[in-house]
């Protein structure tokens, strides 16, 4: 028992070393989370029902950002590359399993 007193109060210098005793120290003692943990008043399905009620009143846009983005150069060219990137991967794919086939 003494041992474990001595690593305890070990413990608590260290602590008190890098930051304040009480937080850091509330939170090495067993059992703390627990108890300091308060009910939530609502889900957060519910807290999202509510937002979402709440910006409908408002009046405001869904996605606001949307109404006002300018596509740019290199977002189009960028997404054409992508595209033209799958479509051929899909095109060749029958025929270099036909190749594999073929030639093995």
């Amino acid at each position: 028992m003494k041992c474990i007193v001595k690593f305890w109060h070990a413990c608590s210098l260290t602590f008190s070393l890098f930051a304040g005793k009480q937080s850091l120290l509330r939170l090495a003692r067993p059992g703390t989370l627990l108890q300091s943990a308060a009910p939530m008043a609502s889900t957060p399905a519910e807290q999202q029902k509510k937002f979402w009620q709440q910006n409908k009143q408002l009046g405001r846009p869904v996605a606001p950002h949307l109404t006002i983005y300018k596509i740019d150069w290199h977002t189009l060219l960028s997404g054409t590359h992508r595209l033209t990137g799958f479509i051929m991967y899909v095109g060749m794919w029958p025929f270099e399993h036909w190749w594999y086939l073929m030639y093995r």
